[in-house]
Order: structure tokens, then sequence, then C-alpha cells
């Protein structure tokens, strides 16, 4: 008679529905219902109902299939948090049933159902991936909750693990495109300042003050100068002895003041090499760092010979 009983309420389980749902108690009781969805695929009919029922009871809903075949439509269909898969089961077998759900979703956690002997399949599913193996007979409950405890625990920290890199590659590509963006900024800039300091008629230069070395000097310098910048302007004091005695008292009030915090202006006579003496009117002006020191000089002379 309880055989009987067993198949009637196993018949009953299998034709109302698939899905086993929370019974009423374990909904009241203090945890949370529909806790994970499971799929149980064991073809040992009272294994089945005892493993559904006691899940359920433990408030998770439960998807039940007695062979390969119906395990697999329901995965696909369903996509359950956690299966538990008897490895000896009709329709399918049971590493090849795995090895499906592995194609489908890589990550969800599989628990393995076999009888003492099966250690060999158990190894290969183990090496297909599954997360952890039960052995029949399945005589305490409380083994079942602890294995699928730890199952739901692994899955909840892979798809944390897993929410943390998308996050992360998310940021990465923002800052990546928010870089490219302020590098083709930035290259736009230095194209409009080159095209504008290689094409006003003035000299415009660079100095570092801490070397004395000359960063940068535009081309009309050699025009104006008539000799190569690095000969004229190599650094502050060779400079000088190319302008004119009576205005070098001037000139290096302004060039070699290095503590400077103003920007200031001269204006003097350039002995060129050709013997040929011009007037600059030259402007000199700090560059400071985040901390407000002074790094760099940069400054603008322009030829005013034909306004004196």
């Amino acid at each position: 008679m309880l055989i009987l009983h067993v198949w009637l309420r196993f018949i009953s389980f299998c034709t109302r529905d698939t899905l086993r749902r929370p019974s009423p108690q374990a909904a009241s009781q203090d945890r949370e219902p529909a806790m994970a969805r499971i799929l149980v695929v064991e073809d040992e009919p009272l294994l089945l109902l005892t493993m559904c029922d006691h899940l359920a009871d433990q408030g998770h809903e439960v998807l039940a299939a007695r062979d390969g075949l119906i395990g697999c439509e329901l995965f696909t269909a369903h996509r359950p948090d956690l299966v538990i898969l008897d490895l000896v089961i009709p329709g399918m077998a049971g590493l090849e049933l795995l090895s499906a759900i592995r194609t489908i979703d890589p990550d969800v956690c599989i628990l393995i159902v076999s009888g003492a002997g099966g250690m060999s399949e158990v190894l290969a599913a183990l090496r297909l991936g599954a997360t952890d193996y039960l052995t029949k007979p399945l005589t305490d409950l409380e083994i079942l909750d602890h294995a699928v405890k730890k199952a739901l625990e692994r899955a909840a920290c892979a798809m944390q693990r897993q929410g943390y890199e998308r996050d992360l590659k998310r940021q990465v590509r923002e800052r990546t495109r928010e870089l490219a963006q302020a590098n083709a900024a930035l290259k736009e800039s230095q194209t409009l300042f080159r095209e504008m300091v290689e094409n006003i008629k003035a000299i415009f230069w660079v100095r570092d003050m801490e070397t004395g070395a000359l960063l940068y000097a535009s081309p009309s310098c050699e025009v104006i100068l008539g000799m190569p910048c690095q000969e004229a302007m190599r650094d502050d004091a060779t400079f000088v002895r190319y302008v004119h005695p009576e205005d070098r008292a001037a000139v290096r009030a302004v060039t070699m003041t290095r503590e400077s915090q103003d920007a200031r202006s001269v204006a003097y006579r350039f002995l060129r090499p050709d013997g040929k003496t011009i007037w600059l009117s030259s402007r000199r002006f700090p560059i400071r760092d985040e901390n407000g020191r002074v790094v760099r000089s940069a400054g603008v002379a322009e030829d005013v010979t034909e306004r004196v």
C-alpha cells in the first residue's frame, strides 16, 4: 500500500505540473519564498519525489524531469539557478546533458547524484564543470540542504563577481571613450596653437626655469634675429650678449629674474650678426605648476623697428 501511495503521489506530481512551487507552510516560515529555481533530473520516482517535495518545503521552486531530454527542455525554457542531475538517466545520458547545459549556460551550478560505484562518471562530470556531487542512497536530506546551500552561495558569488566585472568593463569603456575625446581635443588644441605661433610675425618662445634650456622657439625667430634660435637664445646670458650695451641692464632685469611672479615687458635694441640693429618689444610671463611654483617662462618678442 505504501508503494502504491508513493506512485499515486508521483503520478499526480508529474501530471499536474513540472514546476513544483513552495508549499504554503514553507512560505509562511521565516524564509523568503521561492529562494531559488532548481531543476531535478532523476529517474528513480521515489528519490525524485522526495527531493522535489523537500526542496519545495524549503521555499524553492522545483522543476522535475525523469529523463535527460525533458531535463534539457526544462532547462532551456526556465533557466534554473541550480541543477541536481543523476548521471544514469534515460533519454539523454547524464554527462551528455551536463555538457549541453554547460553550452547553454557556462555559469549555472550543477550538483551530481551518483551511486557509490560510479566515481569514474563523477570525475568526468567534475571535469565537465559540475560543482559538487552527492552519493546514493541519499539517506539524510540535511546533506542535500547543505550541498544546495553551498552551491547557491557559489552561484551568488559568481553573479556578484560577474556584476563587478561588467561594471569594471563599463567603466573602462567610458574612461577609454573620455580619454579618446580628451586626446582628440588636445590634439586639435595643439594643432591650432602650432598654426598660430608658426604663422605670427613675432618670436614666441618657452624656456625651462630650472635648467634655463630653450624648450621652444617659433620659426620666425631665425628670420627676425638673423641667426639660428638655438645660437641666439641658448640661454639668457647668451641672448643678452647680442643686446645693445646701453639696453643690457634693462633686459637682464627682466630675463634673469628667476622668481618674477608677474609678466614683465621691455623694449631694447638687438645686434644682428649681419650688422643690422633692430628694435624688439618683448613681454615675458611666468608659467606655474599646480603648487604655484614658477617652472617655465614664456615670452613674445616683436620687431618694432619700423615704429621707432
